[in-house]
């Protein structure tokens, strides 16, 4: 009898044991999250980045994709993004990220690498439309932020030229993506059976805090949306033009030869 309950009390006392470790284990676990940072778009294949936050290595130079494990007590903290072997960063920023998050990086030509915000942005509200942000750097007589609205220049079946305002513009901070915004390609279409042989976008930007109209959109040329921006565009009788892009990333570059500035197509999501 007294070997009996000697051997239940071992057995309940090892339930205990194991149901503490167990219990410990899973608040261990639910004190650490993962973090991932990874480089979504990258122009110059040559450079070679490094990311830590708090100091911690979380993406080793030339990776392009990482997860780690930190704890939740950590969830506030830096970002900083070293380029090739430099020892100051290219990229610090403070952020307060949520469990499980992700990092996602970009870098445009001519630019550095910064945050590539919106990742989480709804599709567009048609089919035939496209979502399309900016950004810029380094452009010259341009101030930190911008305004850009946007018009559409349209030649019609009948060859009748003309400029119209989309109604649509967007502020865009320098080294910054600006908001997603929504173009429909066919706002002006009047008759979806007959072809518009032309249509491309084009810009006014705005200094804002001089209100100095540094783009005009009414100059040749000058401030023009390429059409690769939307991807190759298709013209469907009943429906009318369908863009292949959804989300499309456009960065301000200013030609060396002719000394106009242009919107030029970084990347983007197909539909």
């Amino acid at each position: 009898m007294k070997t009996l309950k000697l051997s239940l009390s071992i057995f309940f006392l090892i339930l205990i044991i194991t149901g503490c470790e167990t219990e410990g284990d899973n608040i261990h676990e639910a004190s650490l999250t993962g973090l991932e940072v990874k480089i979504a778009f990258q122009d110059d294949a040559t450079i070679q980045y490094r990311a830590t936050w708090n100091d911690k290595e979380i993406l080793r130079s030339g990776k392009t994709d990482s997860t780690i494990t930190i704890s939740r007590d950590s969830l506030s903290g830096t970002l900083k993004v070293y380029k090739n072997n430099e020892t100051e960063p290219e990229l610090e920023k403070q952020m307060t990220i949520s469990p499980g998050y992700t990092i996602s990086l970009v870098q445009l030509p001519g630019s550095p690498i910064i945050i590539n915000s919106g990742e989480d942005e709804a599709d567009p509200s048609n089919r035939t439309s496209v979502k399309v942000r900016f950004m810029y750097s380094d452009m010259p007589g341009w101030g930190d932020s911008v305004k850009v609205d946007i018009f559409v220049y349209i030649s019609d079946p009948d060859g009748v030229k003309s400029t119209r305002s989309t109604g649509v513009s967007v502020i865009v901070k320098e080294r910054e993506l600006s908001p997603y915004v929504e173009l429909d390609l066919n706002q002006f279409v009047s008759d979806l059976t007959r072809y518009e042989r032309t249509r491309t976008y084009v810009t006014d930007v705005t200094d804002i805090a001089t209100g100095t109209l540094l783009v005009d959109h009414t100059t040749s040329s000058t401030g023009q949306i390429g059409q690769i921006s939307f991807g190759s565009k298709r013209w469907v009788n009943d429906t009318g033009w369908k863009p292949s892009q959804k989300f499309s990333t456009c960065y301000a570059y200013l030609n060396p030869n002719t000394n106009k500035i242009s919107f030029q197509f970084g990347f983007g999501a197909p539909w």
